[in-house]
């Protein structure tokens, strides 16, 4: 799904005129686990995704990105 928005985030862009695009994909993972004497506290795990898209239009270099991966984002 996210190669599609990829994409079709680049396809959309030239067809507004930008002279180049690129769009990056990025998946953010981690864990966090708390011990105290031994014993475990607290787990967490954190996954965040998002796009970011970067454009150059006459000139000038824009960037913009969301973790709202959808086509309207």
């Amino acid at each position: 799904m996210e190669e599609d928005l990829a994409l079709f985030s680049v396809e959309y862009a030239s067809e507004l005129g930008a002279d180049y695009v690129d769009a990056r994909l990025e998946e953010h993972y981690n864990e966090l686990i708390t011990v105290l004497d031994g014993k475990v506290q607290r787990g967490v795990i954190n996954r965040r995704h998002g796009i970011g898209i970067r454009t150059l239009v006459d000139g000038a270099w824009v960037f913009q990105s969301t973790t709202v991966l959808t086509k309207k984002a």
